[in-house]
């Protein structure tokens, strides 16, 4: 592994993943282990809990809190409300707002939104294009000023999916 130079962000880095932890994903934790050795702070953001308890030797070592998003109880007028700000904010129009503004999606950028505010995240990092994605760029949106960047494998980009939907406008937002 190089040596990373430069200081370390101002905040924690908040990992946004669909479920945590995952059995045949180690190399996320791995990654955010490498972070953490470079001094970085994280915080781990999933949306959801794991199905069933998952045992990795490296799970304890990680130092990052763990917060989940369907933990946050938001009620259902905050979503509405938070669905009309998201698709006034991102121009999406009424024949859109279904797909890209699912209440169950809004609903957990809601709680992503909350979990990051509490941590002190300075910059949201989406593993793959998919639940996760979507989610993070709706809390980035939410949260204003704070970048998002996807990490996606090939699998994770199916046709028809909206990248610019991920350039939510504020902050430095990126795909990789």
């Amino acid at each position: 592994m190089t040596e990373r130079s430069g200081k370390a962000t101002s905040g924690p880095i908040g990992y946004v993943l669909k479920v945590f932890p995952h059995i045949s994903e180690t190399f996320v934790i791995n990654e955010m282990l490498a972070m953490e050795s470079f001094g970085e702070r994280v915080c781990v953001l999933p949306c959801h809990h794991p199905p069933g308890a998952v045992q990795h030797e490296t799970l304890g070592l990680l130092r990052a809190p763990v917060a989940y998003a369907e933990d946050y109880a938001s009620e259902e007028i905050e979503v509405g409300r938070a669905r009309k700000r998201l698709a006034k904010r991102l121009s999406i129009d009424d024949a859109e707002e279904g797909r890209l503004l699912p209440r169950k999606y809004v609903r957990l950028a809601l709680g992503l939104a909350h979990h990051a505010r509490e941590h002190g995240v300075v910059h949201l990092h989406a593993h793959f294009a998919s639940r996760s994605a979507h989610v993070a760029a709706l809390a980035a949106a939410l949260l204003l000023a704070i970048p998002l960047g996807v990490q996606a494998v090939r699998e994770s980009l199916r046709p028809g999916l909206r990248i610019s939907f991920l350039d939510v406008g504020q902050g430095d937002s990126s795909l990789s």
